[in-house]
Order: structure tokens, then sequence, then C-alpha cells
């Protein structure tokens, strides 16, 4: 962890090093996670990069996983993983992907314990507030900064623009 520069800054803690990754349990554990939705895409999965995630996890890991975020975070995906979310009884959420599963991730923090359709907090004036899940995020790519910024680009449809979600608590 980068000591201190969270502070100063207001970014997440930061882990990094050869063999972080195998920190991930514990830290999901210290942020009062028994059960996370692990998202991410579907060329991680291919690519052998989740099973290297899982791989490096204790056995008695207990995770869900939603492999299904489009390239662009859209509603109809946030949605999607939400529904597994609830309906497996999970409590945190760990992005392992780029900048669109880690702004999906933000977005499903919200879309999980936020009332009313999720579509009405992509506004200027949306008032989201602290009560979010805990959120984790693995970035596999480097450049958009999603893993650290209190903002996520999130498209009505696949063919409409990203409109933003903005707040400080999904940072």
């Amino acid at each position: 962890m980068i000591e201190g520069i969270s502070d100063i800054l207001g970014f997440p803690p930061v882990k990094f090093g050869f063999g972080a990754i195998r920190e991930l349990a514990g830290l999901s554990i210290e942020r009062g996670m028994a059960r996370p939705l692990i998202i991410t895409d579907k060329g991680l999965v291919e690519h052998g990069v989740l099973k290297k995630l899982i791989d490096a996890q204790p056995a008695n890991f207990s995770f869900v996983v939603f492999d299904d975020i489009p390239p662009n975070p859209t509603v109809a995906g946030i949605l999607a993983a939400a529904d597994v979310y609830k309906a497996e009884g999970c409590d945190g959420i760990i992005g392992l992907g780029g900048g669109s599963v880690l702004d999906s991730g933000k977005a499903l923090r919200v879309a999980v314990s936020h009332p009313g359709p999720f579509i009405s907090y992509l506004k200027p004036d949306a008032k989201i507030g602290p009560d979010v899940p805990p959120y984790i995020t693995i970035p596999t790519t480097a450049g958009t900064g999603a893993e650290i910024t209190l903002a996520s680009g999130i498209h009505p449809d696949e063919h409409t623009r990203a409109i933003g979600l903005r707040s400080p608590y999904i940072k």
C-alpha cells in the first residue's frame, strides 16, 4: 500500500507489487465482504486472467462471478449484474478489468443499494448516498483511471453516448 498518499489525495488505498493479488481474500474480509460478486468480461475469462485471480485465493474464499460486462458499460449490463448480486446474496463487489468493468462496478454499487430505477441516478442532481457496498478494483489496463475517480460513464444502451454517474461515494 502507498502509505499516506491515499489520505492526502482522497484516493482509495492502493496495493501493488508481485503477489499483491494474494491479498484479495483478506482485503475483502477487512472491508466486510463475506460473499463478493466478482465482475469481469468474457475476454479476461477467455485469456485466463480470472482463473489466475481465483487460483491465488484460499480455498475458503466465497464469491460469485458475473462475466458479462459489455465493452462499454450499459444500463442493461449493470442491471443484469445487480440481479445476480441480489439473487446470490452478495455483500460487496470486486471489479477485474479495464475501464468498462471498473465503471460498471461503481454503477453497480448504486444499483444494488439505492431505491428507484437505476437510470434515475444518471443525472447531475442525483442523490447518491454513502450507503453503498464495498468495492475493490483490480485494473487490468492502464490509462482510464477508473479505479480512483469519483465518476463513471454509463451508456443508457449500446447505441447512446455515455452519461456521467458522479459521487464521492462510488470511488
